[in-house]
């Protein structure tokens, strides 16, 4: 299969060789520019890499950044990596010299689709969980169902690069998304859980800009650095049950603070109160409310 490179510089896309056959068992990999603000701004790219047997959806975590070594204005550069800690959260931290014999426990943000039995696989770097499982260490991965996303296509249409794309809405675990879809590259992936579309996800962001993800560059028949199959090594649990358990840690926890809340409201003044009502906990991340 012949290669094609399609690069997005500025409102300009730079296509090399011809278009593309529909009848093509398309592979191939997208790079997006991706942001979260959820519990705080990250900046990441994220690799969409796909073929005929699935895809495979990984951030690229490899930042550097400037951090002060507490000596008067001296400052060094640091490695620092993006991890999803749960999924849909994400946090940085630094990475390990590579020169350590001590392997690093973070895993990038790492999400697999499977076409032969239709199903995503998340890995999850998470203690509490895998201590809950008596893992001995606290890779896992969570599956389910790849699903149907409800997507309305609408009639409104423009140019992003060189492609001729179509809006598309949707509403997909708690937020409203606007995707931009090109039938010209008929997949229908997107980058992280976002599918179904008839063509390629070209952008698609939540109504409040909190969830974006922008192709930048599109590669297609060259999947030579991707890995789409996800590795066995790892357990695997359903994501209800995860979430479940999740839920069961969260009324726990809550509990145990609306308890401490009456024990040092019982010491304050009577005139002194607090409402434990009031104390709401409320889901962060990508996701923020599922289906079961």
């Amino acid at each position: 299969m012949r290669n094609r490179v399609f690069a997005f510089v500025g409102s300009v896309l730079f296509i090399s060789n011809i278009a593309i056959s529909q009848t093509e068992r398309l592979s191939g990999s997208v790079v997006y520019e991706s942001v979260w603000t959820t519990t705080y701004p990250i900046q990441a790219k994220g690799v969409l890499c796909f073929n005929q047997y699935g895809s495979s959806f990984m951030a690229i975590s490899d930042f550097t950044a400037v951090e002060s070594n507490g000596k008067g204005n001296d400052s060094r550069n640091v490695n620092l990596s993006m991890v999803e800690t749960a999924p849909g959260q994400f946090s940085v931290v630094r990475r390990r010299d590579p020169n350590t014999l001590k392997e690093s426990k973070s895993i990038p943000f790492n999400i697999f689709t499977v076409k032969e039995n239709s199903k995503i696989y998340q890995l999850v770097n998470e203690t509490y969980f895998a201590n809950k499982k008596k893992q001995t260490v606290p890779y896992f991965y969570l599956e389910e169902e790849v699903g149907r996303i409800e997507w309305i296509i609408e009639s409104e249409t423009k140019t992003i690069g060189s492609f001729q794309c179509q809006k598309a809405t949707c509403k997909f675990r708690g937020r409203d998304y606007i995707a931009w879809f090109t039938p010209e590259i008929p997949i229908t992936y997107g980058p992280w859980k976002l599918h179904g579309l008839p063509g390629l996800i070209v952008q698609v962001a939540d109504i409040k800009n909190e969830v974006i993800f922008s192709a930048v560059e599109i590669n297609i028949g060259n999947v030579t650095s991707c890995n789409i199959a996800y590795k066995k090594e790892y357990p695997v649990y359903t994501l209800r049950e995860y979430i479940t358990s999740q839920r069961e840690r969260v009324q726990n926890e809550s509990k145990r603070l609306e308890s401490n809340i009456q024990v040092i409201q019982a010491r304050q003044p009577e005139d002194i109160g607090f409402n434990v009502s009031s104390f709401k906990v409320h889901n962060v991340g990508l996701e923020l409310e599922y289906e079961f």
